[in-house]
């Protein structure tokens, strides 16, 4: 019965997403014509988004994982509004994941059917300042899956379990300040409450447990410690960066807040970016 509603569920998926793809060609063609003729009127709410379904599944079978690895079918909505300075943004996942079974929703470890990826707005007080605030999706410098420079929270389930490379970086509920000028441009982070991973807790994949020296799974799943002390467990993250003929040059610098006690990275980067 479960497998007969899920066929039911991808194939109507499917359909809705062609409908969907005409549908936003149309929506777009319409939006052109409409600016050109009235740049000066206020452009409606854009909505756009895809549908995805994964199916994999483990060679060998194991007490600590179930058989199948991933079973999803997703529906992504995006919802943008422009006005004269201001952007609003909605970005919606709608998930059916029998895989953990879990009906409720949590945005921290984004499982459940709902996973909010952004809602945020974006205005701009001056010509040369941006300011970002509410759950937004935060990915700087260029690191090739090794996070250096970028130690904004990250979803390792995903990027393991194959789903599409966008969802390795997690939502965060933060204010960003980006500001540009003929010396460098600066962008200034403030997270109000520590945004840890999505790490690999044995729900999903087996991990190695280090005071045991064992394999564990969904037999001793990781258990930790939620922070919910806004303000208190708190972070702060600046990039100051600049083009220099051919060369890229940016400064990164992360101070986390915790328990009244400061710690902080510094990075360098320099990145050629003509062949």
């Amino acid at each position: 019965m479960r497998t007969l509603k899920l066929l039911t569920l991808i194939t109507y998926l499917i359909l809705q997403s062609n409908f969907a793809h005409a549908l936003h060609l149309a929506h777009g063609q319409d939006t052109m014509a409409a600016d050109q003729m009235a740049p000066h009127v206020h452009k409606p709410i854009n909505i756009f988004g895809f549908t995805e379904t994964i199916v994999g599944s483990r060679i060998r079978s194991t007490p600590l994982e179930k058989k199948f690895s991933i079973i999803d079918a997703r529906l992504n909505l995006n919802a943008k509004k422009h006005t004269h300075n201001t952007t609003y943004s909605l970005v919606t996942d709608f998930l059916y994941d029998p895989i953990l079974n879990y009906n409720g929703i949590n945005l921290s470890k984004g499982t459940g059917w709902l996973d909010l990826r952004e809602a945020n707005v974006l205005f701009r007080p001056t010509s040369n300042a941006n300011i970002k605030i509410g759950r937004q999706i935060l990915c700087w410098g260029i690191s090739d899956l090794i996070c250096i420079n970028d130690l904004f929270p990250k979803d390792w389930n995903s990027f393991v379990i194959g789903r599409n490379i966008r969802y390795l970086s997690a939502p965060t509920n933060t204010i960003k300040l980006s500001l540009y000028n003929d010396l460098a441009n600066v962008d200034i982070v403030y997270t109000p409450l520590f945004n840890h991973d999505r790490y690999i807790d044995g729900e999903r994949i087996a991990y190695y447990r280090t005071l045991s020296g064992s394999i564990a799974g969904r037999n001793d799943p990781v258990k930790v410690i939620k922070k919910n002390k806004w303000f208190n467990q708190d972070e702060v993250a600046v990039r100051v960066h600049r083009l220099f003929n051919e060369y890229e040059t940016a400064l990164y610098i992360l101070a986390a807040l915790r328990n009244s006690v400061i710690t902080s990275q510094l990075c360098w980067r320099s990145d050629l970016l003509k062949a």
